[in-house]
């Protein structure tokens, strides 16, 4: 009975989410993915003359920092109401009691986070099927592009994917573990919004999670060792491998058990501070 409180809680604030009026957005990133990830690996199929994998779109977008950043972000803002009380929502955490209703609040986390990295996977696989082929072998596209047009190598579509991928992976490889690593990172920034919540500081979660993002991808950028430190480093598949030699910088095994141990602990910490919870917070104006 109490799993199924919490079940009735994450379907009832998943429901919400989909419904919410900013769900439009997602038309702006989407606009920008279709102008640069896809309209890129077209360009690049046209000049070599060959398809490109289905699955490479989706993998480019979500290993370039620029690109990922950008859809990391706008997650954040679509779940900007997350765990806010309105409607009939107020009442079912009385319903439902906190532990449960907290329970199912981690739940939804983990569907809404694998919802949205499908939709952009499905998406990206959709709009590429005219100039696309599905397989588990990297395209001429990829793998020849430089060579046939050294001139472009500094273009960015020539650097959607690098050696330092498909050197390293195959391409369903590359699609798992990028869909993973991600999700891991996308619950784990909605478990800090939790946490802000039970904490009573909820106004400052989705700016904690933004802070998170934008140190992790800063040190990505400019700091080899540290950036290892942020979950933004774990979630660049790109990030583990060097270009050439089959070496890798950091364990993708290490980076999922940091993920996963890290998830689980903000998890275990969020329920037990689960207590904390009043009725009262379920207004906005009470929970400051």
């Amino acid at each position: 009975m109490a799993w199924k409180r919490s079940l009735i809680v994450c379907r009832m604030e998943y429901g919400r989410w989909l419904t919410d009026h900013k769900v439009v957005l997602i038309l702006l990133p989407m606009v920008f993915l279709k102008s640069t990830v896809i309209d890129g690996f077209y360009s690049m199929s046209r000049d070599m003359g060959a398809n490109y994998n289905l699955l490479e779109p989706f993998i480019a977008a979500w290993n370039q920092v620029a690109l990922s950043l950008l859809l990391i972000c706008f997650y954040l803002l679509l779940i900007g109401d997350y765990m806010k009380g309105s409607g009939i929502l107020k009442h079912v955490f009385y319903f439902a009691g906190r532990k449960n209703w907290i329970r199912g609040q981690l739940l939804f986390l983990i569907l809404s986070s694998g919802s949205y990295l499908f939709f952009w996977l499905l998406l990206s696989v959709l709009i590429s099927v005219p100039h696309g082929f599905i397989g588990n072998t990297w395209s001429n596209v990829v793998t020849d592009y430089v060579f046939r047009f050294p001139y472009k190598a500094a273009s960015l579509e020539a650097q959607l994917i690098e050696g330092n991928l498909f050197r390293q992976l195959s391409p369903l490889a590359g699609l798992l573990h990028t869909f993973l690593l991600n999700w891991l990172y996308l619950i784990l920034l909605g478990e800090l919004v939790a946490l802000c919540f039970v904490l009573h500081i909820r106004k400052f979660g989705i700016a904690v999670a933004v802070l998170v993002v934008g140190a992790g991808t800063g040190a990505s950028l400019v700091a080899e060792k540290i950036k290892w430190f942020f979950p933004a480093a774990h979630a660049g598949l790109a990030q583990h491998f060097t270009e050439y030699f089959r070496e890798e910088i950091f364990s993708l095994k290490g980076s999922y058990i940091a993920g996963v141990i890290t998830v689980v602990v903000l998890a275990v910490l969020i329920c037990h501070l689960a207590k904390r919870i009043r009725f009262s917070d379920m207004e906005d104006e009470k929970n400051v």
